[in-house]
């Protein structure tokens, strides 16, 4: 066997018996010390148990001769006393004779009248406690009966009003989760209609731009058609007068003013309704959009019209023209400055729901699941 450590030394079995004997030796020492220092206390332990059962033991010896010396005694007084009774009784008996007998025997009557009484007394008091102990135990049995059936009242009641408040519980966690349910389907409702809510706006901020738009891009176009025609006298045109077909959605707020809008038909229908009280002069081409046709048409020329000049007079189809042959002084032909384009910027992030709610005065009964933005809600 190698040594221990792995090197040559001494042997691991040599090594092993060495830290065993180290072992026991150091055990039988720790025995033999734990004797020696328990052997004087087991000792006085000992002395001190012998001592006390010894006085003990003579205490009570001491106590059963007093009580032997009290008995004899007593023993003793009254075998003197019965004999001083036997020694008077016979001298009575012989001095007396006869003529004592019968006082002896009405003396025995009285004692035997006086132990009857107390006989009868002793029954009578037996009677009593047995009928006291009749019925202590009828009571008893009545007690432990009552609160027998009180019990079993008592866990009936308590059976039941548990069913009962299961069954309620049941009912109200049944009508808890059916109210999620719906709280949940009114929240998705409610984001829904946030959602087409938000959207609807930015489509409207966006029409109101488009509509600025076009109604800017009008108004050059306008300008440089008139600008084309001025080698020929033109009637006056003013493009206040003018309205550009609108792709504002309906239900969608406007803030520009309101113009007379343009002749607009259906591209399916052929028949258009004329102008009962004005005649319409086409100024540009037809445009088509969303399956409508759109016609650019000048302002009904009137007599009271204060955009018409006074000396203009109804011409036949063809370009306008004034009867002034004056389109620079005329005071009817001065020209408004172009249209500003009306654009709005939205942020959608920052646009509010209608009617939103702080989050302070939100009911806490419906918890938003986790991972999604908490945003303001309508309430309801």
């Amino acid at each position: 066997m190698t040594g221990v450590g792995g090197g040559e030394g001494v042997p691991f079995g040599d090594f092993l018996r060495e830290v065993g004997h180290g072992i026991d030796t150091h055990t039988s020492r720790m025995r033999e010390d734990i004797l020696l220092l328990l052997s004087p206390y087991i000792g006085e332990q000992l002395r001190l148990m012998r001592e006390s059962l010894r006085a003990e033991a003579e205490r009570r010896e001491q106590v059963l001769v007093d009580e032997k010396r009290e008995i004899e005694a007593s023993l003793s007084v009254a075998e003197e006393n019965i004999q001083k009774q036997k020694k008077l009784v016979q001298a009575l008996a012989l001095s007396l004779g006869d003529a004592h007998k019968r006082l002896w025997w009405q003396r025995r009557f009285r004692d035997w009248l006086d132990w009857s009484l107390k006989k009868r007394q002793q029954r009578q008091l037996c009677r009593i406690m047995n009928k006291t102990g009749n019925v202590m135990r009828m009571y008893h049995f009545y007690a432990q009966w009552r609160l027998l059936a009180a019990s079993r009242r008592q866990r009936k009641h308590a059976l039941a009003e548990e069913s009962r408040w299961s069954r309620r519980e049941a009912e109200l966690l049944a009508e808890a989760e059916a109210l999620k349910e719906i709280a949940e389907e009114e929240r998705r409702r409610s984001d829904g209609l946030e959602e087409k809510m938000k959207a609807a706006f930015v489509r409207g901020v966006c029409a109101l731009n488009k509509e600025a738009v076009q109604v800017l891009r009008g108004t050059q176009n306008v300008e440089e058609e008139v600008g084309e025609l001025r080698g020929v006298p033109p009637r006056l045109y003013d493009a206040r007068t003018v309205r550009l077909p609108s792709t504002r959605t309906s239900h969608t707020p406007s803030t520009t003013a309101r113009f007379e809008g343009p002749h607009i038909q259906k591209t399916t229908t052929a028949t258009t309704a004329p102008a009962a009280t004005a005649t319409m002069t086409p100024l540009g081409p037809v445009c088509s959009q969303e399956g409508y046709s759109y016609q650019y048409t000048g302002v009904p020329q009137q007599a009271s019209s204060q955009a018409t000049c006074p000396v203009h007079h109804v011409c036949p189809p063809g370009p306008p023209c004034h009867v002034c042959y004056a389109p620079d002084t005329c005071a009817y032909n001065v020209r408004p400055s172009p249209h500003q384009p009306f654009v709005v910027s939205v942020d959608p992030s920052a646009v509010r729901s209608y009617g939103d709610t702080p989050a302070s005065q939100r009911p806490p009964n419906i918890a938003r699941r986790p991972g999604r933005t908490e945003r303001p809600r309508a309430s309801r």
